[in-house]
Parts: C-alpha cells; sequence; structure tokens
C-alpha cells in the first residue's frame, strides 16, 4: 500500500510539472503574437538619436536612413523595399488633442481611417491608426501619433501594412523607440 501511495504522490508531482512547462511555454508563445517583441531581435540593430527633438529609435543594421530636414527621417532595408518606416515632426500650434490634429491635418482628402485607437507609447498618451490614403489607388498605411509637448506632434508611419512580415519591422522599431528624457 505504501508503494502505491509513493507512485501517486510521484505521478502527480511528475503531472504537475509537466503541465507547469505547458503553461510557461503557451504564456510565452501568446506574448510574442501579441505583440510583445523579443529584445534579441533588436539587439544588434543601429540606434538612430535625434537631439533636436529628444528621441531615440532602432534599426536593423542592414538598412539605411535618409533625411534632409530633421523634422523627417526615412529608414530603408532590403527587406522591405521599396517602401518605408518614416518618422516626421509636426506644429501643433493650436495645442490640438492628437486625434482633433489628425482629422485636420493627417495625409490629405482621400484618407480613409479603419482603425484608430489610444494606447500608450513610452507613458505617453499616443494613438495608432490604420487606413488607406491616396488616389487614384489607396495604399495601406498605419501610424502612431504621440505629443513629443504641447505644440510638437511625431508620427511614426508606413505603407507595410499589407505584407505581414514587413508590418513586424514597423512593431520591433516602434517597441525600441524611446524619448531621451
Amino acid at each position: 500500500m505504501k508503494k502505491l501511495i509513493i507512485a501517486i504522490i510521484i505521478i502527480i508531482i511528475v503531472a504537475g510539472i509537466g503541465y507547469r512547462f505547458y503553461q510557461l511555454t503557451v504564456s510565452s508563445k501568446k506574448l510574442t503574437e501579441t505583440g510583445q517583441i523579443n529584445e534579441n531581435k533588436t539587439a544588434d540593430w543601429k540606434t538612430y538619436v535625434s537631439e533636436k527633438y529628444g528621441y531615440e529609435i532602432k534599426y536593423p543594421s542592414n538598412w539605411s536612413f535618409y533625411t534632409n530636414v530633421p523634422e523627417y527621417i526615412g529608414f530603408m532595408g532590403q527587406e522591405i523595399a521599396p517602401n518605408t518606416i518614416d518618422i516626421s515632426i509636426f506644429p501643433n500650434s493650436s495645442q490640438l488633442p492628437l486625434k482633433n490634429w489628425w482629422d485636420i491635418a493627417g495625409l490629405g482628402p482621400n484618407r480613409q481611417d479603419t482603425l484608430m485607437e489610444d494606447i500608450t507609447l513610452v507613458g505617453k498618451p499616443a494613438i495608432k491608426i490604420e487606413g488607406t490614403a491616396g488616389a487614384p489607388t489607396a495604399t495601406p498605411f498605419r501610424s502612431v501619433l504621440v505629443a513629443i509637448n504641447n505644440t510638437t506632434i511625431l508620427q511614426i508611419s508606413t505603407s507595410l501594412i499589407s505584407a505581414k512580415d514587413k508590418g513586424d519591422y514597423f512593431k520591433q522599431m516602434l517597441s525600441t523607440f524611446k524619448f531621451l528624457q
């Protein structure tokens, strides 16, 4: 009888350890699927720093960037060609809330927003927008807007949402964005 009880206890312990391992595996898979970026994917990336606007963002080490004014930077790589992931700085002299500013200034009259949601980006209120813009053909886009201060808005955008792997670069870069202060 004693051997039977010991065997049952061992089976319960082994089953409990196996179940816990299964839970941890499923839980970490769900985190990756819901948009949490594995830091190892961006560990060897380069960092772009804007001292003027007080932010930094990582980008793949085999990509390049171009800028002709401090208010705009485009990141590009062979994996996403001919598209780019862009950061633009816009004035908000009327100090409008982000959604109101977007309604007035965002991408022109042929724009159709299919998603607009409040999010937080590095502790600041932001909005995430997806939709289409342009005429005569509608190009899909994804943007995130965050106020740097009361009179300046930073927009990170791309037209990559139609291709999952390309859109993942946007999410990965966004996960590395931070303000310097």
